[in-house]
C-alpha cells in the first residue's frame, strides 16, 4: 500500500531494471503502474506523462500488447484536462486497433472516454428517424 504519492523509488528501481534488462514487458507495465498511482492520488499531469513515457517506449520496441490500453487511458486523462476533440481521436484510434473492443479493457476504457465526452456535450448526437436505426426488425 502505498501511504505517500512520491514513494515510486520502488518502481522506479523495477523500472531501471527491466530497461537495462531489455524486459521490454515489464518496463511497460512499471510505467502502467505509474500512471495508476498517479491516477491513485489525483495528479493527473504525472499520470499523463507516465503514460506517454509508456507509449513511446512500448512503441520504440514494439510492446504491442499494452498500446491499446496506454492510448485508452491516455484519451480518458485528455479529456478531462478538456482536450476533447485530441481524446476523441485517441479513443477512436485505441478501439480501430483493439481487436476485439467490446470485451477487452482497453475498449471499455476508451468507449467510456467517448461516452463521457458525449456527456459533456449533452448527449448532442444526431438521432436517426425511425425505421433507419439500423439492426434487425421485430416482427
Amino acid at each position: 500500500m502505498q501511504l505517500d504519492p512520491s514513494d515510486t523509488a520502488l518502481l522506479r528501481s523495477a523500472l531501471d531494471a527491466a530497461r537495462t534488462t531489455g524486459e521490454h514487458q515489464h518496463a511497460v507495465l512499471t510505467y502502467t503502474a505509474l500512471a495508476y498511482c498517479s491516477l491513485l492520488w489525483v495528479l493527473p499531469a504525472q499520470a499523463l506523462a507516465h503514460l506517454e513515457d509508456g507509449l513511446a517506449y512500448a512503441r520504440e520496441h514494439e510492446v504491442d500488447t499494452m498500446v491499446g490500453y496506454l492510448e485508452a487511458v491516455r484519451a480518458w486523462l485528455l479529456l478531462r484536462q478538456g482536450a476533447e476533440e485530441e481524446a476523441t481521436r485517441t479513443a477512436r484510434d485505441a478501439l480501430a486497433r483493439t481487436a476485439s473492443p467490446g470485451s477487452t479493457v482497453a475498449g471499455l476504457v476508451a468507449r467510456t472516454a467517448l461516452a463521457e465526452r458525449a456527456v459533456r456535450r449533452g448527449g448532442r448526437r444526431r438521432r436517426r428517424p425511425a425505421g433507419r436505426r439500423g439492426g434487425r426488425r421485430r416482427p
